[in-house]
Formats: C-alpha cells, sequence, structure tokens
C-alpha cells in the first residue's frame, strides 16, 4: 500500500501512533517488571511457548496479540458458531476468555465479552 498525498500520510501516522499508543498502555501490565509480576495470571501467560521475554515494542505488540487472540479468534467463528451449533466450542472459548479477562493487569477500558461479540449478529 503506498501514500503519495500529505493526508494519507498524515491518516497512516495517525493509525501507527494510536496502535503505539494503545499497545504501551496496556502493556503495562504484561511486563515482567511491574506490580504485578508476581501475578500467577502472567506467570501462566509467559508460560505460552510463543511468548517474547524481550522488552522491544514488537515483542510487547507480539505479547498482547498473544492475549487477545482467543477473543479475535471467537469474533472469527462467530458467523460460523450461528450456522454449525457447537456449545462446547463456544463454551470453551468463554471460560478461556473468562480466564484472560481476570488479569488485574489489565487496563479498565472494556473486558472481553465473547456474547458481546457480533451482538447484532
Amino acid at each position: 500500500y503506498r501514500v503519495t498525498q500529505y493526508a494519507q500520510i498524515e491518516r497512516w501516522w495517525e493509525i501507527v501512533s494510536s496502535a503505539y499508543l494503545l499497545v504501551s498502555l496496556q502493556f503495562g501490565g504484561l511486563s515482567s517488571d511491574n506490580n504485578f509480576s508476581s501475578d500467577p495470571l502472567l506467570e501462566k501467560f509467559q508460560e505460552h511457548s510463543c511468548w517474547q521475554r524481550s522488552s522491544s515494542w514488537t515483542s510487547r505488540l507480539h505479547n498482547l496479540r498473544l492475549v487477545v487472540q482467543p477473543y479475535v479468534c471467537f469474533c472469527w467463528l462467530k458467523a460460523w458458531l450461528s450456522i454449525f451449533e457447537l456449545p462446547e466450542l463456544e463454551c470453551g472459548f468463554s471460560q478461556l476468555i473468562a480466564v484472560l479477562n481476570q488479569f488485574e493487569g489489565w487496563r479498565k477500558f472494556n473486558h472481553f465479552s465473547p456474547s458481546r461479540a457480533f451482538s447484532s449478529a
């Protein structure tokens, strides 16, 4: 994707800066050098085979994606679950997301909830 006009470039940098801000705000609780480092849930997060222990911004983004991944995957599958009833799968996602929402290090914006995903669909 290529942008050449000033307004497009400006919008691109707004998106990049917003993403950086959101990751930086949310990652505070997900790093081991914070007040939540003794949280057993954070220790569980760090057991994930893809967890990156680096403190670089790209590692922070990667780790945040890992934690948000169950909710994103559920959103992808939600339309299919309305066609093919698999209550066990929906229940499993709900349980996993509920566990992730218990993490005290989350910034208190809105917790993820499968019941809110595509609620209008």
